[in-house]
């Protein structure tokens, strides 16, 4: 049985096909079940990684790169500590966290394209001035 799934990367749409293999999405080559659980800890860890960072940033404390004051539940999340059910509870519990956070946050609804067009020739240039042995990549 073949199946498609409809992915957008850029402003173009692309179709992928399948074969409805679901033990393919459980290997190890793709990380998951290599703890145990039934879900990809990895991917999780980032995920909860990100959701940290975009409360962070809307909450005023802005991007925290350094993540020394979560690292020990992120490898929490990594190793399967935690069920599916759990982390999708804590996710749901952060997403709206974030949803409150934003909704007084001072941010802008669109960026401007231009503006953030000149920033990013004008860092590059900088850092071209910094470390010239670097490729371009304008």
């Amino acid at each position: 049985m073949e199946s498609f799934s409809r992915h957008r990367l850029g402003a173009k749409s692309y179709i992928v096909r399948g074969k409805c293999n679901v033990d393919s999405f459980c290997s190890s080559s793709h990380g998951a079940l290599e703890n145990g659980k039934n879900y990809d800890a990895k991917n999780m860890m980032h995920t909860f990684r990100l959701l940290h960072m975009a409360l962070e940033i809307l909450s005023g404390k802005g991007l925290l790169v350094n993540r020394s004051h979560d690292r020990e539940e992120l490898l929490k999340i990594k190793s399967g500590a935690y069920s599916y059910e759990e982390l999708l509870d804590r996710a749901n519990r952060l997403i709206l966290e974030i949803e409150a956070a934003g909704s007084g946050c001072n941010l802008p609804e669109r960026l401007d394209g231009d503006r953030l067009a000149c920033l990013r020739i004008s860092l590059r240039r900088s850092f071209d001035k910094l470390a010239p042995w670097t490729p371009s990549i304008l």
